[in-house]
């Protein structure tokens, strides 16, 4: 697989990429285009590789990437790293070749990874994967907002009076 990594020019109109200072566009470079990516967008590399390229401390890294993770842009897992979006701007749905290349650097994964990668929503139909591998379907969680939880049937609940949506605010014009 060819190891080139082409940034379009429209990465920097992106608005969340202009929200970020200077050393997080670096950084989200760097995780994009290190020697060490791949066409899955996720690859193996320790916080002192980071450290050595960039120049960044490793605490600078490490509140970095829990920043990116809070926003789903990237994820930290293990000695991972996984930018979840990364196959579908490698247009893996009209380029077979790319396709299988992520299908084959997938089948290498730990299955304990292809289970995070399902749960945060990488960007790619794991459903092959997971079967190839005989990992559950049913054991992904498919909503990864919404905390399950059961009321108990005393459970009554505060909002229901009818009064509470309406606008005390008397502002006049």
């Amino acid at each position: 697989m060819a190891k080139q990594r082409y940034i379009s020019t429209s990465f920097w109109d992106d608005e969340w990429i202009q929200t970020l200072d200077p050393s997080e566009k670096l950084m989200y470079l760097y995780l994009m285009t290190n020697p060490l990516t791949n066409i899955a967008g996720v690859y193996k590399i320790t916080l002192r590789r980071i450290s050595f390229d960039t120049g960044f401390n490793q605490e600078t890294i490490t509140n970095i990437l829990k920043k990116f993770q809070k926003v789903g842009k990237v994820y930290k897992f293990q000695e991972f790293v996984i930018i979840p979006s990364w196959p579908r701007h490698q247009q893996y749905e009209k380029r077979t070749k790319i396709r299988t290349g992520i299908e084959i650097t997938l089948n290498d994964l730990p299955e304990e990874l292809l289970l995070f990668l399902a749960s945060v929503g990488y960007e790619f139909p794991m459903q092959d994967i997971l079967k190839s591998k005989n990992i559950d379907i049913i054991d992904i969680p498919s909503d990864k907002v919404s905390i399950p939880y059961t009321y108990h049937s005393n459970y009554s609940d505060s909002d229901s009076d009818s009064d509470s949506d309406s606008d005390s605010d008397s502002d006049s014009d």
